[in-house]
Protein backbone atom coordinates (compact mmCIF):
# COMPACT_ATOMS: atom_id res chain seq x y z
CA UNK A 1 0.00 0.00 0.00
CA UNK A 2 1.04 3.31 -0.67
CA UNK A 3 -0.97 6.61 0.60
CA UNK A 4 0.33 10.02 0.44
CA UNK A 5 -0.47 11.74 3.88
CA UNK A 6 0.07 15.74 3.99
CA UNK A 7 2.95 15.93 1.32
CA UNK A 8 6.09 14.73 2.94
CA UNK A 9 5.09 11.01 3.84
CA UNK A 10 4.55 8.52 2.57
CA UNK A 11 2.99 4.85 4.37
CA UNK A 12 3.93 1.67 3.37
CA UNK A 13 2.25 -1.52 4.39
CA UNK A 14 2.16 -5.20 3.47
CA UNK A 15 0.06 -8.28 5.01
CA UNK A 16 1.52 -11.35 5.76
CA UNK A 17 -0.48 -14.86 6.82
CA UNK A 18 1.44 -17.38 9.91
CA UNK A 19 0.40 -20.47 11.81
CA UNK A 20 0.61 -24.09 12.60
CA UNK A 21 -1.93 -25.83 10.33
CA UNK A 22 0.41 -28.40 9.84
CA UNK A 23 3.47 -27.46 10.82
CA UNK A 24 5.03 -23.60 10.77
CA UNK A 25 3.26 -21.68 7.45
CA UNK A 26 3.83 -18.31 6.41
CA UNK A 27 2.66 -16.52 3.30
CA UNK A 28 4.18 -14.79 1.42
CA UNK A 29 7.74 -15.60 3.34
CA UNK A 30 9.92 -13.04 2.55
CA UNK A 31 12.01 -10.95 4.80
CA UNK A 32 9.43 -10.62 7.44
CA UNK A 33 9.77 -14.42 8.73
CA UNK A 34 12.46 -13.49 10.85
CA UNK A 35 9.45 -12.22 13.55
CA UNK A 36 6.85 -14.25 13.24
CA UNK A 37 8.77 -17.57 13.85
CA UNK A 38 8.80 -16.37 17.08
CA UNK A 39 4.99 -17.08 17.21
CA UNK A 40 5.84 -20.96 16.45
CA UNK A 41 7.80 -20.98 20.08
CA UNK A 42 4.14 -20.33 21.75
CA UNK A 43 1.15 -21.50 20.05
CA UNK A 44 -0.99 -22.17 23.18
CA UNK A 45 -2.43 -19.22 25.27
CA UNK A 46 -4.46 -18.30 28.55
CA UNK A 47 -6.08 -15.93 25.66
CA UNK A 48 -7.68 -17.59 23.00
CA UNK A 49 -7.11 -13.63 21.14
CA UNK A 50 -5.07 -10.69 21.16
CA UNK A 51 -3.31 -7.80 19.26
CA UNK A 52 0.61 -7.47 19.64
CA UNK A 53 2.29 -4.49 18.59
CA UNK A 54 5.98 -4.18 18.12
CA UNK A 55 9.27 -2.88 16.40
CA UNK A 56 11.15 -5.01 14.46
CA UNK A 57 14.12 -4.44 11.72
CA UNK A 58 13.40 -5.71 7.90
CA UNK A 59 16.52 -6.71 5.71
CA UNK A 60 17.21 -2.99 4.39
CA UNK A 61 17.69 -1.89 8.26
CA UNK A 62 14.71 0.05 8.34
CA UNK A 63 12.47 -0.27 11.75
CA UNK A 64 9.10 -1.23 11.02
CA UNK A 65 6.00 -0.94 13.00
CA UNK A 66 3.83 -4.75 13.42
CA UNK A 67 0.51 -5.62 13.97
CA UNK A 68 -0.42 -8.78 14.57
CA UNK A 69 -3.74 -10.19 15.55
CA UNK A 70 -3.75 -13.63 17.03
CA UNK A 71 -5.83 -16.85 17.60
CA UNK A 72 -4.72 -19.30 20.01
CA UNK A 73 -5.76 -22.70 21.09
CA UNK A 74 -6.92 -23.89 17.49
CA UNK A 75 -6.83 -27.63 16.50
CA UNK A 76 -4.68 -28.48 13.49
CA UNK A 77 -5.37 -29.44 9.85
CA UNK A 78 -5.48 -33.47 11.12
CA UNK A 79 -6.91 -32.60 14.41
CA UNK A 80 -4.42 -32.11 17.06
CA UNK A 81 -4.83 -29.37 19.89
CA UNK A 82 -2.31 -26.40 20.26
CA UNK A 83 -1.81 -24.23 16.59
CA UNK A 84 -2.17 -21.00 16.14
CA UNK A 85 -3.25 -18.69 13.32
CA UNK A 86 -1.91 -14.90 12.83
CA UNK A 87 -2.64 -11.88 10.33
CA UNK A 88 0.49 -10.04 10.87
CA UNK A 89 0.42 -6.33 9.04
CA UNK A 90 3.71 -4.08 8.77
CA UNK A 91 3.83 -0.65 8.54
CA UNK A 92 6.66 2.31 8.16
CA UNK A 93 4.35 3.84 10.43
CA UNK A 94 3.02 4.18 14.17
CA UNK A 95 -0.91 3.82 13.98
CA UNK A 96 -1.66 5.55 17.22
CA UNK A 97 -4.97 4.28 17.39
CA UNK A 98 -4.65 0.86 18.68
CA UNK A 99 -8.44 0.20 19.75
CA UNK A 100 -9.09 0.71 15.84
CA UNK A 101 -6.40 -1.02 14.92
CA UNK A 102 -7.43 -4.44 16.71
CA UNK A 103 -11.31 -4.05 15.56
CA UNK A 104 -10.08 -3.74 12.25
CA UNK A 105 -7.26 -6.94 11.99
CA UNK A 106 -10.43 -8.60 14.20
CA UNK A 107 -12.95 -8.21 11.18
CA UNK A 108 -10.60 -8.77 8.46
CA UNK A 109 -9.55 -11.53 10.46
CA UNK A 110 -13.28 -12.95 10.68
CA UNK A 111 -14.04 -11.91 6.93
CA UNK A 112 -11.68 -13.73 5.36
CA UNK A 113 -10.07 -16.40 7.24
CA UNK A 114 -12.86 -18.09 9.31
CA UNK A 115 -14.78 -20.18 6.65
CA UNK A 116 -11.78 -20.37 4.43
CA UNK A 117 -8.57 -20.73 6.28
CA UNK A 118 -10.50 -22.58 9.54
CA UNK A 119 -13.59 -24.11 10.00
CA UNK A 120 -17.03 -22.10 10.67
CA UNK A 121 -16.80 -21.74 14.31
CA UNK A 122 -13.43 -20.84 14.50
CA UNK A 123 -11.49 -23.88 16.06
CA UNK A 124 -10.10 -25.94 13.36
CA UNK A 125 -7.96 -25.25 10.10
CA UNK A 126 -9.53 -26.30 7.28
CA UNK A 127 -6.39 -26.36 4.75
CA UNK A 128 -2.82 -27.70 5.30
CA UNK A 129 -1.00 -24.82 3.48
CA UNK A 130 -1.82 -21.45 2.73
CA UNK A 131 0.24 -21.52 -0.38
CA UNK A 132 -2.96 -21.55 -2.41
CA UNK A 133 -5.28 -18.82 -1.33
CA UNK A 134 -2.93 -15.94 -2.44
CA UNK A 135 -6.04 -14.27 -4.53
CA UNK A 136 -7.44 -13.98 -1.50
CA UNK A 137 -4.65 -12.74 0.77
CA UNK A 138 -4.48 -9.92 -2.26
CA UNK A 139 -8.54 -8.82 -1.22
CA UNK A 140 -7.21 -8.38 2.18
CA UNK A 141 -4.31 -6.45 1.86
CA UNK A 142 -6.82 -3.90 -0.38
CA UNK A 143 -9.16 -3.97 2.57
CA UNK A 144 -6.93 -3.29 5.34
CA UNK A 145 -5.63 -0.42 2.67
CA UNK A 146 -9.55 1.29 2.76
CA UNK A 147 -9.87 0.70 6.23
CA UNK A 148 -7.01 2.58 7.90
CA UNK A 149 -7.10 6.16 8.89
CA UNK A 150 -3.97 7.93 7.47
CA UNK A 151 -3.95 10.58 10.20
CA UNK A 152 -3.38 7.86 12.74
CA UNK A 153 -0.10 6.71 11.36
CA UNK A 154 2.46 8.77 12.85
CA UNK A 155 6.33 8.75 12.70
CA UNK A 156 8.52 5.98 14.32
CA UNK A 157 10.64 8.22 16.74
CA UNK A 158 13.61 5.69 17.89
CA UNK A 159 15.57 8.06 20.65
CA UNK A 160 15.06 5.79 23.37
CA UNK A 161 15.15 2.34 21.26
CA UNK A 162 16.64 -0.59 23.26
CA UNK A 163 15.51 1.36 26.67
CA UNK A 164 12.41 -1.32 27.13
CA UNK A 165 13.36 -4.61 25.30
CA UNK A 166 12.16 -7.35 26.79
CA UNK A 167 9.34 -5.80 28.75
CA UNK A 168 5.22 -5.96 27.65
CA UNK A 169 2.28 -4.27 28.52
CA UNK A 170 -1.30 -5.52 28.67
CA UNK A 171 -4.17 -2.90 27.64
CA UNK A 172 -7.75 -3.76 27.26
CA UNK A 173 -9.16 -2.53 24.22
CA UNK A 174 -11.32 -0.22 25.81
CA UNK A 175 -8.67 1.19 27.60
CA UNK A 176 -5.24 1.25 25.78
CA UNK A 177 -3.44 4.37 26.26
CA UNK A 178 -1.98 5.89 23.09
CA UNK A 179 0.86 7.29 25.24
CA UNK A 180 1.90 4.75 27.44
CA UNK A 181 1.94 2.49 24.08
CA UNK A 182 3.96 4.59 22.15
CA UNK A 183 6.20 5.06 24.99
CA UNK A 184 6.58 0.90 25.48
CA UNK A 185 6.56 0.50 21.73
CA UNK A 186 9.09 3.14 20.46
CA UNK A 187 11.98 2.19 23.54
CA UNK A 188 11.64 -1.64 22.46
CA UNK A 189 8.79 -3.39 24.22
CA UNK A 190 5.90 -5.02 23.41
CA UNK A 191 2.18 -4.19 23.82
CA UNK A 192 -0.70 -6.47 23.83
CA UNK A 193 -4.22 -5.51 23.25
CA UNK A 194 -7.31 -7.49 23.60
CA UNK A 195 -10.61 -8.01 25.63
CA UNK A 196 -9.87 -10.20 28.67
CA UNK A 197 -7.04 -7.57 30.76
CA UNK A 198 -9.60 -6.19 33.47
CA UNK A 199 -11.03 -2.93 32.99
CA UNK A 200 -9.97 0.18 35.15
CA UNK A 201 -12.60 -0.08 37.39
CA UNK A 202 -12.44 -3.78 37.69
CA UNK A 203 -8.64 -3.29 38.57
CA UNK A 204 -10.01 -0.91 41.45
CA UNK A 205 -12.37 -3.56 42.66
CA UNK A 206 -10.08 -6.39 42.32
CA UNK A 207 -7.47 -4.43 44.46
CA UNK A 208 -9.99 -3.71 46.86
CA UNK A 209 -11.08 -7.68 47.27
CA UNK A 210 -8.06 -8.57 47.62
CA UNK A 211 -6.85 -6.04 50.30
CA UNK A 212 -10.04 -7.14 51.87
CA UNK A 213 -8.69 -11.05 51.44
CA UNK A 214 -5.32 -9.72 52.50
CA UNK A 215 -6.19 -8.72 55.84
CA UNK A 216 -8.63 -11.72 56.23
CA UNK A 217 -5.51 -14.06 55.77
CA UNK A 218 -3.62 -12.15 58.40
CA UNK A 219 -6.61 -12.87 60.74
CA UNK A 220 -6.68 -16.45 60.36
CA UNK A 221 -3.41 -16.77 60.18
CA UNK A 222 -3.45 -14.82 63.64
CA UNK A 223 -6.10 -16.95 65.51
CA UNK A 224 -4.89 -20.29 63.80
CA UNK A 225 -1.76 -19.39 65.34
CA UNK A 226 -3.16 -18.88 68.67
CA UNK A 227 -5.17 -22.12 68.47
CA UNK A 228 -1.90 -23.75 67.25
CA UNK A 229 -0.05 -22.29 70.65
CA UNK A 230 -3.12 -23.64 72.96
CA UNK A 231 -3.23 -27.34 71.29
CA UNK A 232 0.52 -27.26 71.53
CA UNK A 233 0.07 -26.46 75.61
CA UNK A 234 -2.71 -29.19 75.75
CA UNK A 235 -0.69 -31.18 73.94
CA UNK A 236 2.31 -30.60 76.38
CA UNK A 237 0.09 -30.99 79.64
CA UNK A 238 -1.66 -34.26 78.67
CA UNK A 239 1.50 -35.55 78.43
CA UNK A 240 2.59 -35.13 81.70
CA UNK A 241 -0.20 -36.35 83.14
CA UNK A 242 0.28 -39.70 81.07
CA UNK A 243 3.75 -39.62 82.46
CA UNK A 244 2.36 -39.06 86.21
CA UNK A 245 -0.28 -41.78 85.64
CA UNK A 246 1.73 -44.35 84.10
CA UNK A 247 4.88 -43.43 87.07
CA UNK A 248 1.23 -44.37 89.66
CA UNK A 249 0.72 -47.42 87.72
CA UNK A 250 4.60 -48.93 87.92
CA UNK A 251 4.40 -47.79 91.95
CA UNK A 252 0.78 -49.23 92.13
CA UNK A 253 1.99 -52.68 90.69
CA UNK A 254 5.20 -52.75 92.50
CA UNK A 255 3.07 -52.60 95.93
CA UNK A 256 0.92 -55.50 94.76
CA UNK A 257 3.48 -57.44 93.92
CA UNK A 258 4.60 -57.18 97.50
CA UNK A 259 1.50 -57.71 98.98
CA UNK A 260 0.85 -60.34 96.95
CA UNK A 261 3.83 -61.83 98.13
CA UNK A 262 3.33 -61.32 101.92
CA UNK A 263 -0.23 -62.97 101.25
CA UNK A 264 1.22 -66.30 99.38
CA UNK A 265 3.40 -66.40 102.56
CA UNK A 266 1.07 -66.31 105.10
CA UNK A 267 -1.54 -68.26 103.12
CA UNK A 268 1.29 -70.63 103.03
CA UNK A 269 2.02 -70.47 107.14
CA UNK A 270 -1.74 -70.70 107.81
CA UNK A 271 -1.32 -73.99 105.85
CA UNK A 272 0.95 -74.67 108.04
CA UNK A 273 -0.79 -74.18 111.21
CA UNK A 274 -4.26 -75.77 109.87
CA UNK A 275 -2.25 -79.22 109.69
CA UNK A 276 -0.35 -78.68 113.01
CA UNK A 277 -3.78 -78.04 114.21
CA UNK A 278 -4.98 -81.45 112.72
CA UNK A 279 -2.29 -83.20 113.97
CA UNK A 280 -3.08 -81.76 117.44
CA UNK A 281 -6.69 -82.68 117.36
CA UNK A 282 -5.69 -86.37 116.12
CA UNK A 283 -2.97 -86.75 119.07
CA UNK A 284 -5.32 -84.90 121.56
CA UNK A 285 -8.48 -87.82 121.00
CA UNK A 286 -5.76 -90.49 121.19
CA UNK A 287 -4.39 -89.34 124.07
CA UNK A 288 -7.81 -88.94 125.55
CA UNK A 289 -8.60 -92.69 125.64
CA UNK A 290 -7.87 -94.30 128.76
CA UNK A 291 -6.45 -98.36 129.06
CA UNK A 292 -4.89 -99.87 126.71
CA UNK A 293 -6.06 -100.79 123.19
CA UNK A 294 -4.92 -104.86 123.56
CA UNK A 295 -7.30 -105.26 126.61
CA UNK A 296 -9.61 -103.05 125.59
CA UNK A 297 -10.01 -101.34 129.29
CA UNK A 298 -10.27 -98.04 129.55
CA UNK A 299 -7.13 -95.66 131.93
CA UNK A 300 -8.46 -93.80 134.87
CA UNK A 301 -8.34 -90.35 133.48
CA UNK A 302 -6.18 -88.05 135.91
CA UNK A 303 -6.59 -84.38 136.43
CA UNK A 304 -3.21 -83.13 135.59
CA UNK A 305 -2.92 -84.58 132.10
CA UNK A 306 -6.31 -83.44 131.43
CA UNK A 307 -5.56 -79.43 132.51
CA UNK A 308 -2.51 -79.98 130.56
CA UNK A 309 -3.89 -81.38 127.04
CA UNK A 310 -7.05 -77.98 127.61
CA UNK A 311 -4.26 -76.10 127.81
CA UNK A 312 -2.05 -77.04 124.84
CA UNK A 313 -5.41 -77.25 122.45
CA UNK A 314 -6.50 -73.80 123.70
CA UNK A 315 -2.81 -72.08 122.83
CA UNK A 316 -3.39 -74.04 119.23
CA UNK A 317 -6.43 -73.07 118.62
CA UNK A 318 -5.82 -69.02 119.73
CA UNK A 319 -2.92 -68.69 117.78
CA UNK A 320 -4.86 -70.15 114.40
CA UNK A 321 -7.86 -67.70 115.17
CA UNK A 322 -5.00 -65.10 115.09
CA UNK A 323 -3.33 -66.16 111.93
CA UNK A 324 -7.00 -66.24 110.34
CA UNK A 325 -7.67 -62.45 111.72
CA UNK A 326 -4.45 -61.42 110.01
CA UNK A 327 -4.88 -63.09 106.75
CA UNK A 328 -8.41 -61.39 106.54
CA UNK A 329 -7.06 -58.44 107.58
CA UNK A 330 -4.65 -58.09 104.45
CA UNK A 331 -7.15 -59.33 102.65
CA UNK A 332 -9.06 -55.91 103.23
CA UNK A 333 -5.91 -53.96 102.82
CA UNK A 334 -4.73 -55.10 99.83
CA UNK A 335 -8.13 -53.21 97.78
CA UNK A 336 -7.91 -50.18 99.99
CA UNK A 337 -3.92 -49.55 99.56
CA UNK A 338 -4.58 -49.71 95.80
CA UNK A 339 -7.80 -47.65 95.75
CA UNK A 340 -5.96 -44.91 98.05
CA UNK A 341 -2.86 -44.72 95.40
CA UNK A 342 -5.30 -44.28 92.86
CA UNK A 343 -7.43 -41.77 94.30
CA UNK A 344 -4.28 -40.06 95.44
CA UNK A 345 -3.57 -39.39 91.34
CA UNK A 346 -4.63 -36.11 90.49
CA UNK A 347 -4.43 -34.36 86.84
CA UNK A 348 -1.39 -32.00 86.83
CA UNK A 349 -3.65 -28.57 84.65
CA UNK A 350 -5.67 -28.76 82.09
CA UNK A 351 -6.10 -26.32 79.67
CA UNK A 352 -9.21 -24.99 77.73
CA UNK A 353 -8.84 -24.57 74.11
CA UNK A 354 -11.52 -21.89 72.60
CA UNK A 355 -12.65 -22.69 69.19
CA UNK A 356 -13.27 -19.65 66.89
CA UNK A 357 -16.46 -18.93 65.85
Amino acid sequence: MSTDIGRASLISSRVAVHGTPKGLNIFPSGDESGILRQFYQKTESDLDELMRVELAQNRQGSLECVYTFLRFNLLDFTGRPGSYLGLSVFTNKYYGDLSGMYDLLKMLFKKYFVGELISADGRKFEIPDFGNKSELFHKLEAAFDAGVDARSFRAIDTANLGHNVGNKASFHRDEVSASLAIEVVFSGGVVEVNTATPLGRERETLSKLQSIMDMHKEETDKMHSAHIDELRQLRETLNREIEHRDKTIQELSKEKASLQTTLDSLTQKLGDVQSKFKETVALFDSEGKDGDASTGRLAPKTTAGFKLRRTSLWTMMYRVLVLLLLITVLYLLIPMASQGARSSYRPVTSVGVSHPD
